[in-house]
C-alpha cells in the first residue's frame, strides 16, 4: 500500500518545518536548568478525556490512572517517548485516551524525570516502585521512542529483582541502542524527517550519567534478548532506529510471542500519528494486548 497523503503532510511539517537544534545548542539548553527544580507538570486544559483520569504522586513522581475503577484486570502503564528530554505531548495523551476508551483497561500514564533534572538511575527506581503498585494485575508495558527503549530496560531489570514480569510489552520505535553508532544508519539519516541526532547524542550523555552506553539499561539491544516475551515492535522503514531494531529483532523473533510490524515509508513513532496507516496499528495494538 502506498503512503498516504496525510503521512506524506506529517513528512513534509517535519523535514522543514519543524526546528532541530544543534548539539551545542541542546547542550547550552540543558546547563542553563540543570540546578533548578524541575517544573510540575499539569495535563493541558485543552485536552478532553472521555475516561476518568486521577492523579496521584509517588515520592516527587506525578501519575495519572484513567479507568481507575475498571473491572478488567489487565492494567497498561505507558511511558511516553520524547529523548528523555521533552514532557508528555497531545499526540501521545490523544493516543493514551483512545486506547483506555477502546479497551476499558486500566491506564497509567507516569511523568518520570527527565533530563537534566534526573537520569535513568532515578527513573528506573520510580518506575519500578510504580510497577510494584499493579504487578497483582497482568501489566502491559507499553512505550514510545525513548519511552519504549525505558520499557525494554526495564522488563530485563525486573527479571533480574526477580519480580513478576509484564504480560505484554508494545513499544513503538524504542531507542534500543542509545548510542546511534550502527553503520547503516547514516544511509537512512537523510530520509528521516523527524529524529535530530546531533540532539540525540547529547540527551544520552546527560540520561547515561557517566554510565557504559552498552547497560542494558540503556541500551537494551546488548541485554539479556533471550529473556523477552510477548514483545511487540513497531518501526518505521525511513527512521534511524530501523537498523537497530531490525537486529533487535532478530534476536528475539524466535522467543515466544514476539512480533515486529514494519511500515514502508513510514516515519518514527507512526502509530501516534493522525495518518491512516496509525489505524491499522491501532487495531495491531490492541490485538497484541488482548
Amino acid at each position: 500500500m502506498s503512503k498516504s497523503l496525510m503521512a506524506h503532510l506529517c513528512s513534509f511539517y517535519f523535514k522543514h518545518l519543524w526546528r532541530k537544534p544543534s548539539s551545542t545548542e541542546m547542550r547550552a539548553k540543558l546547563e542553563k536548568v540543570k540546578n533548578e527544580e524541575e517544573p510540575e507538570y499539569r495535563i493541558d486544559r485543552r485536552y478532553h478525556f472521555k475516561n476518568n483520569i486521577k492523579t496521584y504522586s509517588l515520592g516527587n513522581m506525578k501519575y495519572y490512572v484513567l479507568n481507575e475503577h475498571s473491572d478488567a484486570k489487565k492494567t497498561v502503564i505507558y511511558l511516553h517517548g520524547g529523548a528523555y528530554v521533552s514532557q508528555i505531548m497531545s499526540a501521545h495523551w490523544k493516543f493514551i485516551s483512545k486506547l483506555a476508551e477502546a479497551t476499558g483497561y486500566r491506564v497509567v500514564v507516569p511523568i518520570y524525570p527527565l533530563i537534566p533534572y534526573g537520569n535513568y538511575k532515578t527513573a528506573y527506581r520510580l518506575l519500578t516502585e510504580l510497577y510494584k503498585k499493579f504487578i497483582k494485575d497482568d501489566v502491559i508495558l507499553m512505550g514510545d521512542s525513548a519511552g519504549g527503549a525505558l520499557c525494554l530496560g526495564l522488563y530485563l531489570y525486573w527479571n533480574r529483582l526477580e519480580l513478576s514480569l509484564p504480560y505484554r510489552t508494545v513499544a513503538f520505535s524504542p531507542w534500543v541502542d542509545i548510542s546511534l553508532k550502527n553503520p547503516e544508519i547514516e544511509s537512512i539519516r537523510k530520509k528521516d524527517p523527524f529524529l535530530n541526532i546531533p540532539r540525540l547524542t547529547v540527551c544520552a550523555e546527560y540520561w547515561a550519567d557517566g554510565t557504559e552506553y552498552k547497560d542494558f539499561r540503556l541500551s537494551p539491544l546488548f541485554g539479556d534478548t533471550s529473556l523477552f516475551r510477548n514483545v511487540t515492535l513497531f518501526t518505521g522503514t525511513d527512521e534511524i532506529l530501523y537498523p537497530d531494531l531490525q537486529d533487535f529483532y532478530s534476536l528475539i523473533e524466535l522467543n515466544p510471542g514476539c512480533k515486529m510490524f514494519v511500515g514502508e515509508g513510514m516515519n518514527h513513532v507512526y502509530p501516534l500519528f493522525p495518518i491512516p496507516e496509525a489505524k491499522q496499528a491501532f487495531r495491531q495494538v490492541l490485538e497484541a494486548i488482548k
